[in-house]
């Protein structure tokens, strides 16, 4: 009698493994500060929706990425995925959770991921510092330390960048200034008639013009 008493128990809790395994995966992976970004607080949402929020001395205030995972990140270890970096128009907010437009909550061959791009920061490091808003190095804050950032954390094989309206021009022209960070890129606006593409071998990217 004794013996089967056992034999039950262990039957119980061998059928309660499965969901404490389940339970670790339930939430956002593990996400560790670095390349000057700050995380404040733990990152929420569920394992394959989720938004960061960050601090960094190159723009002033704190900063919400919003990631998308594929479905099966977490049970294929040794899988790496593409990341597409989706530049969200003027005055969104990747907190909202309407910017994980279905057709990229959908998506699962690749990573997603929306960093926060500002009121009207134009995804761009501005010439004047001095302004009531504080720091506004915006491309700083992208290429800098987001996308490594990133990389750091996730299994990444980025190929990817684009957004809509404002961040087109960041999308078209950053491969221009930044190749080796931007393989691709393609820029889409509502009034746009057609998306506008770049790459870093394009012949167009002249020089950078110096700020004055």
């Amino acid at each position: 009698m004794k013996a089967a008493v056992i034999a039950v128990a262990a039957a119980v809790l061998m059928l309660g493994a499965p969901s404490v395994r389940a339970e670790a995966v339930s939430g956002p992976p593990k996400m560790s500060d670095g390349f000057g970004l700050t995380q404040a607080g733990g990152a929420t949402g569920s394992a394959t929706n989720f938004v960061v929020t960050v601090n960094t001395l190159q723009v002033a205030g704190a900063h919400r990425i919003r990631i998308l995972l594929p479905r099966d990140y977490a049970a294929n270890p040794d899988k790496r995925y593409p990341v597409l970096y989706f530049l969200h128009g003027a005055s969104d907010d990747p907190g909202n959770p309407n910017l994980a437009y279905p057709a990229l909550a959908a998506a699962q061959s690749m990573i997603t991921v929306i960093p926060d791009g500002g009121l009207r920061g134009w995804y761009s490091n501005w010439l004047d510092q001095g302004t009531a808003v504080g720091a506004q190095n915006w491309e700083n804050f992208h290429i800098n330390q987001v996308i490594p950032f990133i990389d750091a954390n996730l299994r990444t094989n980025a190929t990817r960048k684009g957004g809509p309206s404002p961040a087109c021009r960041w999308a078209a022209s950053v491969p221009c200034t930044t190749p080796s960070a931007t393989p691709a890129s393609s820029a889409r606006s509502p009034r746009s008639p057609a998306p506008m593409s770049s790459r870093a071998t394009t012949p167009s990217c002249g020089p950078r013009s110096s700020p004055r």
